[in-house]
């Protein structure tokens, strides 16, 4: 927790509780795993203008609460000579913030895969989603249901799949009842050992929940409109490869969106945000490259980049959507109970909107360094200390609000 912020003190404080247990069991044939997790955050909405001198903002006023719940249980065959390969993984999360907007989502995950010859498996992978959420009095029920049949070729050269991926979604709030169906096609070259060459065609509809956009930004108000994106299409092609600790990939996509979101300031009250959607088609080509080298068990380094453009129909820009994206990150071993980790990243190209003004603000681009020390006390019982934003800037993601300075997070854990 911090008891002041980088605005207005003690209106931008902030408070963060999270625990978590887990356990695991590895028996001969296969592997049970579950958690428990609590998160409490508490925070204010501190993106208003500067006020007046002796005009003094009620803290009560813009101070948000969000209580969050999980529970996860998973299954997965751990035996090599089994017939039927499998994974089933459901979980229930529950999220409720302190202007009575909540959420129930309960889903569960299956993945199986039967050998039909030496060469050919048969595939079929399955989701189920059913959630409420209740917000402003109002409740929603939003449910999804997905089934993906495929079958894989494998041989030394390539490996090919091929199938249907269908997906049937209800939203009571939206009046829809939609079934829709996407091909779906991998191809998986490898001309010398070691490099891959990937191509293929794929479709799907993208699961939007109160849960997932609050994870994206925290800054979001009542009466909020939570709806799935369809991903009509995405074409992609690529290389993959390693050698001698060093890995790398690169990529290029296109992809056709329908009912794409974007985060902006509300219109109401622009220390709010909404999510905006673009009715229309939204087009997205996507540059990616990542590269990692690992020597031994000593010193490991990977980088990440990405870029984006946006081609959209019914809205402006695509707002608080960067146009490129850069990461960083390292990871050394000084002794069998020291370890350091850190991260650098950078976003830039992001744009918001002032709707009540007319006015578009282009953020100035975000850099950011993180460190992380991690020390063995025992084989069980290890301790932390994490140094975040070492540049000390005050940059903002989200128009109006900007982030803190630097700050450390220390902490202990425990295993058995």
């Amino acid at each position: 927790s911090a008891s002041t912020g980088p605005v207005d003190g003690k209106n931008s404080a902030n408070g963060n509780t999270m625990m978590r247990v887990g356990a695991k069991y590895l028996g001969a044939a296969f592997k049970v795993d579950g958690g428990i997790e609590y998160e409490r955050k508490n925070y204010y909405f501190y993106g208003y203008q500067k006020q007046p001198e002796g005009v003094v903002v009620d803290r009560d006023t813009i101070r948000q609460t969000l209580n969050r719940f999980g529970v996860k249980l998973g299954l997965e065959n751990t035996e090599p000579n089994s017939l039927i390969d499998y994974k089933v993984v459901t979980m229930l999360n529950t999220i409720k913030d302190r202007y009575n907007s909540s959420e129930v989502d309960w889903g569960t995950n299956l993945q199986t895969s039967l050998p039909v010859t030496d060469k050919v498996y048969a595939i079929f992978d399955a989701d189920a989603y059913v959630s409420q959420r209740v917000d402003m009095d109002k409740t929603f029920n939003r449910n999804m249901f997905r089934v993906k049949p495929s079958f894989k070729y494998v041989d030394d050269l390539f490996s090919l799949t091929a199938g249907l991926n269908v997906v049937n979604e209800t939203d009571n709030g939206l009046d829809v009842n939609r079934t829709r169906a996407f091909p779906v096609v991998d191809l998986d070259l490898s001309p010398i050992p070691g490099v891959h060459i990937k191509a293929g065609y794929n479709g799907d509809i993208v699961r939007n929940t109160l849960r997932s956009f609050l994870s994206e930004n925290q800054w979001l108000g009542s009466n909020l409109l939570v709806a799935n994106t369809i991903k009509n299409s995405d074409i992609y092609a690529g290389i993959k490869g390693e050698m001698e600790g060093l890995n790398y990939e690169a990529k290029v996509a296109f992809t056709s969106y329908r009912n794409f979101y974007f985060f902006n300031n509300s219109l109401s009250d622009t220390t709010r945000f909404s999510a905006i959607y673009d009715s229309g088609k939204t087009n997205v080509m996507t540059i990616s490259g990542e590269a990692g080298y690992q020597f031994g068990d000593l010193f490991g380094t990977s980088v990440k980049t990405s870029f984006y453009d946006y081609g959209v129909s019914n809205v402006e820009e695509p707002w608080h959507r960067p146009s490129f994206t850069f990461s960083w990150f390292n990871a050394l071993t000084i002794s069998k109970k020291l370890f350091i980790t850190s991260e650098f990243y950078t976003l830039s190209g992001i744009r918001g909107v002032n709707f009540q003004s007319g006015e578009i603000r282009k953020l100035k681009p975000i850099t950011d360094l993180n460190l992380k020390i991690d020390y063995l006390l025992t084989r069980n019982f290890s301790a932390f200390v994490t140094i975040n934003n070492i540049f000390g800037k005050e940059y903002e993601r989200y128009m109006n609000y900007r982030q803190q300075g630097l700050n450390f997070v220390g902490g202990l854990s425990f295993s058995f």
